[in-house]
């Protein structure tokens, strides 16, 4: 028995030296990596400064690259926009810039390496978001055969500039983060917003709903019930702005009335017809002949109806 017990002590130096000699094997094959530079190096992030502008509509931001190296742009993802992809394809040098729709509070910009490490490269607060979309050109596309038929958006964001040649019908909440453009007609819209300028050729009637950018009628009128536009608006007849919408740019009819009752116009009206103001508020002047004037429980300029003559429209 006293054989057997020397024999078990024996163990647990032999097992000692074995262990030690997996770990300087180990040690020295690491070393071995790290002595001839066979450790694979992580791409550094490059150096560079972006920019952002607001965009020509009320929610988009211009995205620039201002300084620094020029960059692979499907390395860049802007988190928080509806495109987060925005750069992609392109060789993002100095002076490139894109416009960027928020869904977020915050636009991140961020690089992304070889290995897939995310590197920030700048961050900037967004003052007013979108909706996220839920589809893209493509579908506008495939719906209106190449912009030819009407385009129904009905309960979903579209991010794209529509640009079609018939009519733009939006509902239940649907919305463009984009410009709305017709080539031969016009835009319908109920419960609905618009993330850019429209301008068509026939009838903008836009009820419950947002335009943040200029609307233009090239031929027709423009009617807005409890809408609010971000920019001006102009129409070749009748301009009609009713049920508590506001218009935070200027408004002009080339040849007919405008019409603004219950409503605010941060602007000035012009016409070369007439101008029937009701219960509103217009924070600049009214350009038309006195006796086209037709005012009553408003102010224009800060001045009530009584107190104010309006201007000679120029031209």
């Amino acid at each position: 028995m006293v054989p057997l017990r020397q024999a078990t002590r024996a163990i647990a130096p032999a097992v000692g030296v074995a262990l030690l000699l997996v770990i300087v094997a180990l040690l020295a094959a690491v070393g071995g990596y790290v002595a001839f530079g066979l450790v694979e190096d992580t791409d550094p992030p490059p150096t560079a400064r972006f920019e952002i502008k607001p965009g020509e509509d009320a929610v988009s931001y211009q995205l620039a690259h201002d300084t620094g190296a020029t960059i692979d742009g499907d390395r860049l993802v802007v988190r928080g926009a509806a495109d987060s992809a925005a750069f992609a394809g392109e060789t993002v040098a100095v002076g490139t810039d894109t416009r960027v729709y928020p869904i977020a509070e915050e636009l991140v910009v961020v690089w992304t390496s070889d290995d897939g490490t995310g590197y920030v490269l700048a961050r900037f607060a967004a003052d007013r978001t979108v909706p996220a979309p839920d589809v893209d050109c493509s579908w506008i596309e495939a719906e209106t055969d190449g912009g030819n038929t009407t385009v129904k958006i009905d309960g979903i964001v579209v991010r794209c500039d529509v640009d079609v040649d018939r009519d733009i019908e939006l509902s239940n909440g649907g919305a463009i983060l984009g410009l709305a453009e017709s080539t031969d007609k016009g835009l319908d819209a109920d419960d609905a917003a618009v993330y850019g300028d429209v301008d068509v050729e026939e009838v903008v009637n836009m009820q419950n709903g947002t335009i943040a950018g200029d609307t233009r009628s090239r031929s027709a009128d423009v009617k807005l019930d409890d809408t609010a536009v971000d920019g001006d608006v102009r129409a070749k007849k009748v301009v009609a702005v009713t049920g508590h919408s506001q218009v935070d740019g200027d408004i002009t009819s080339d040849t007919k009335p405008v019409k603004v009752i219950s409503a605010t116009v941060n602007g000035s009206i012009t016409s070369t017809d007439s101008v029937k103001l009701e219960d509103a508020v217009v924070r600049g002047n009214v350009y038309v002949d006195e006796s086209a004037f037709d005012c009553t429980n408003s102010t224009i300029d800060g001045q009530s109806c009584g107190e104010y003559t309006p201007l000679e429209p120029s031209g």
